[in-house]
């Protein structure tokens, strides 16, 4: 029987030990799927919507810009705040809802439709009232003014999580407006300006973006730079469908411009330029973007082909579409472990 007993013992030590490598194996792929970004399929856009008609008659279909739109970019004059109804979803982490919206030569916004983020009948009538707050300067070609379609996020809140904020809109209504014409840099026209305009527009950061920036920090030698706007973007840009930030930075000392990107999943701070290499093959040891004049975010998807700059990258996530107007573009995307520059305009 003793025997027997070591025979079936050693019949069944081979197979206990693939059983155990094989519950060691899944606790791995369960631990790498818990941690590693999940590349997902994009979001069918949502049917495009009137946001107004007066604005949309002055629209001529044949001449919208996009990506690639030669001519300068229009400039926010005037900010609107969604406002969500009770019980809705959040549409990703963070509340955020991306538009494509089309400002007519006007500046007002003529049209739009969601493209990521749970829209509800409910939440269709705030985005109309939010996206006619909205007011541009009109993008320019040549002259005329031009109709142009790009994305626009927006930032779920209710109406008392607004007030907490410290947003300089107010009361639900059109937000403060914004006068581009003195240096280049945003000046709050609202009373409540106090003689620093400069800080009161920080206020439209997100609490948790200024938390991490003084945190990490950056605060201390660099701060948030004014001289586009808007200032910072939102998107998914590591591919992991939490939200992520994209703000522009300026060095303290040297004066040089950047850009820091804020991952949802992580505390830490990417700083691309501002003083530090921007760590792009391309660009060598070059340290500062001082001729971006406008951004937009590339919502991920299909990248049209560059200017002799090789087969367009296939995008795990959202991008940075960065330009110097009436001349050069490029997209910033992450690659899965850093970011990277792909020329799309010269």
């Amino acid at each position: 029987m003793s025997s027997r007993v070591r025979r079936v013992r050693r019949g069944e030590a081979p197979r206990t030990a693939v059983c155990a490598a094989l519950l060691l194996l899944a606790g791995v792929v369960a631990a790498c799927q818990r941690t590693a970004p999940r590349n997902y399929e994009p979001q069918a856009p949502g049917e495009w919507f009137v946001v107004s008609e007066s604005a949309l008659a002055t629209v001529d279909e044949a001449r919208i810009g996009r990506i690639g739109f030669p001519g300068s970019p229009p400039r926010l004059v005037q900010r609107g705040r969604l406002e969500v109804p009770d019980g809705h979803p959040p549409a990703r982490e963070g509340g955020l809802v991306i538009v494509t919206a089309v400002v007519a030569p006007t500046g007002e916004i003529a049209r739009a439709r969601v493209v990521r983020g749970v829209e509800t009948p409910g939440l269709r009538a705030n985005l109309v009232r939010c996206l006619r707050d909205y007011e541009w300067e009109p993008a320019m070609y040549k002259g005329e003014a031009w109709a142009v379609e790009f994305p626009l996020s927006l930032i779920e809140t209710s109406p008392s999580e607004g007030e907490r904020s410290g947003s300089v809109q107010s009361s639900g209504r059109a937000g403060a407006k914004l006068d581009t014409t003195a240096d280049s840099r945003p000046q709050l026209a609202a009373a409540s300006a106090g003689g620093n305009p400069y800080r009161v527009a920080a206020f439209s950061l997100p609490p948790r973006v200024q938390r991490i920036l003084d945190a990490s920090g950056i605060s201390q030698t660099h701060r948030v730079s004014f001289h586009v706007n808007p200032f910072y973007q939102h998107g998914d840009f590591d591919g992991d469908q939490l939200l992520d930030t994209a703000v522009l930075m300026r060095e303290r000392e040297t004066g040089k411009s950047g850009i820091a990107i804020l991952h949802g999943g992580s505390d830490s701070v990417i700083l691309l330029g501002a003083g530090r290499p921007l760590g792009f093959a391309e660009w060598g040891d070059e340290d500062d973007v001082d001729w971006l004049d406008a951004w937009q975010v590339h919502l991920q998807g299909p990248v049209d082909e560059g200017v002799e700059a090789g087969p367009p990258p296939a995008l795990v996530g959202d991008a940075l579409l960065v330009m110097k107007s009436e001349s050069s573009s490029g997209l910033i995307y992450w690659t899965g472990e850093t970011y990277a520059w792909y020329q799309q305009g010269d």
